[in-house]
């Protein structure tokens, strides 16, 4: 449910993104966040 999908989302501190590969939808926005949250994290542990 959306319900459990929010909670998962928060407790894990990420963005949660809809996808769909059949239909194309949202999966190069799904990449280039999970790119920069990666790159983000990165950063921050070698500080």
């Amino acid at each position: 449910t959306q319900k459990t999908r929010d909670a998962i989302s928060k407790k894990l501190n990420v963005k949660m993104i809809k996808t769909s590969a059949k239909e194309n939808t949202n999966v190069e926005e799904a990449f280039r966040e999970m790119t920069k949250e990666i790159l983000a994290r990165a950063r921050d542990k070698s500080k």
